[in-house]
């Protein structure tokens, strides 16, 4: 009698962890697996924002450049005619 009654509740337990797994487990492993795929398309988003960055950060720094460099040459354009009169420029293209 006791090993009939082990065989029914092995049976029993093993019809009950196949339902869990079809009713609980399945469906999660679907879950993570779509998460993982989602996470990962994230981080490749992720990765090609801050290439894009990096990208306009040498830009910004090229254009800084060029600016502190012609801001430099009108200084020193302004010096130059800081002593000329206004019409002198005018005078000297008609000649």
């Amino acid at each position: 009698m006791v090993l009939h009654e082990v065989g029914e509740l092995a049976a029993i337990l093993t019809v009950a962890c196949t339902g869990f797994n079809f009713i609980v487990i399945k469906p999660l492993r679907g879950a993570i697996d779509s998460l993982q795929k989602s996470i990962e398309r994230l981080a490749n988003a992720v990765d090609d924002i801050r290439d894009k960055h990096n990208e306009l950060h040498l830009r910004v720094v090229a254009v800084e450049s060029r600016s502190k460099s012609n801001q430099h040459r009108i200084d020193r354009l302004e010096a130059i005619t800081d002593g000329l009169p206004l019409h002198a420029g005018k005078e000297r293209q008609n000649e």
